[in-house]
């Protein structure tokens, strides 16, 4: 019991010294440390395609063919969020990055917002045939033929 009360008293003084050198040193209490926010945006690409438009609510199937006012709002957003200072972190899937021309997205990044990966591509899960599963399998069927 003796040995607890001298480490407390033993550190009370230290503690106590400490602060008292620190105020006496810069005249002023130090400014407490600037907290960050604990809060993440993220972004799924071509889940914001044909939005923010109310009358487009459907599911977008033909995942990463994403059209102009999709990847102008994905630029637009990453800059108002980089205004204040925060980070954006973006989901793409990997067809996003077969299109011709993907220097918005390179823009994106070098704005210093995280491109994470989305899987390759989305499927129809509920699906009753193969065609069914993906916007781009109506178009060449062969990718498909004989799954199930």
């Amino acid at each position: 019991m003796v040995n607890e009360l001298g480490r407390r008293r033993f550190l009370q003084t230290v503690a106590a010294g400490a602060v008292s050198a620190a105020a006496s040193a810069g005249g002023a209490e130090p400014k407490p440390a600037r907290r960050k926010a604990q809060i993440a945006i993220t972004l799924d690409l071509e889940m914001s395609a044909q939005y923010p438009r109310p009358d487009m609510t459907e599911w977008n199937f033909q995942k990463g063919n994403l059209d102009e006012p999709t990847k102008q709002y994905a630029v637009d957003a990453a800059q108002l969020v980089k205004q204040y200072d925060g980070r954006l972190h973006f989901f793409c899937v990997g067809r996003v990055l077969e299109q011709p021309n993907i220097d918005w997205l390179k823009g994106i990044a070098a704005a210093g917002h995280p491109i994470g990966n989305h899987t390759y591509d989305h499927v129809y899960v509920l699906a009753k045939k193969a065609e069914e599963t993906q916007f781009r399998f109506r178009r060449a069927p062969w990718l498909v033929e004989g799954q199930t």
